[in-house]
């Protein structure tokens, strides 16, 4: 257990701040209630989410954390088996779900700048290929990919290939690049995770989500 709630850990990239004082205010509000199955509050928390990444409710999927939403996705495309392509280094937590699952990791090195090489991760692709992983910024270099070059690379790919793009957004509050979310409402291939644990300081809470059709 560690004493000191603000100790940076380097390794899991918590936010050393705590959550907003706000969000604690909201916590301490409803504890009293967390012995019920209080669906309304769930519907309501999706609701918000839709409304902030410019959404519908439907398009919202929570989950305990968004590294469990992609091993649950990993059960999806693990059928039939196949590959998905991730660069690397890169957040790879998930990794033992997706080949406990059967599926077949293709590695892409980042380039010389440690940033994201789409020409090459493109080349990867062969029709085995289920899913690309796409960390926007990446952990943990921390670099990260224009929207603009991001988005035609995502037109690209599933607009000639039949193949799922993921990109995950846990860090996406840190930069100046824009959030891809809302185009997961159109695009049926691209599913975006999000999550509370890095950004707003909650990651003890678990929740993360994805917005997907």
């Amino acid at each position: 257990m560690y004493k000191d709630d603000k100790q940076i850990r380097l390794n899991l990239n918590e936010n050393p701040h705590g959550p907003f004082p706000s969000a604690v205010r909201a916590v301490k509000s409803h504890v009293s209630i967390s012995n019920r199955y209080d669906w309304s509050i769930i519907d309501r928390l999706i609701t918000e989410i839709g409304k902030q990444e410019q959404v519908k409710s439907k398009n919202v999927l929570l989950g305990p954390g968004s590294t469990s939403i992609i091993d649950d996705l990993c059960q999806v495309f693990a059928k039939g088996g196949g590959e998905f392509i991730t660069p690397t280094p890169s957040y790879s937590l998930w990794h033992a779900a997706a080949l406990r699952s059967g599926l077949v990791k293709v590695e892409v090195p980042l380039n010389s700048q440690k940033s994201l090489c789409l020409e090459n991760i493109f080349a990867k692709i062969t029709p085995k290929t289920k899913f690309i992983y796409i960390c926007n910024p990446n952990n943990p270099t921390g670099t990260s990919c224009d929207t603009v070059v991001l988005k035609k690379f995502i037109k690209k790919v599933t607009q000639c290939k039949n193949i799922f793009i993921v990109v995950d957004e846990a860090y996406i509050q840190f930069t100046k690049e824009k959030s891809l979310a809302n185009l997961a409402k159109t695009n049926k291939k691209l599913i975006v995770l999000k999550t509370f644990s890095k950004f707003y300081g909650l990651a003890g809470t678990r929740v993360g989500y994805a917005c997907c059709t």
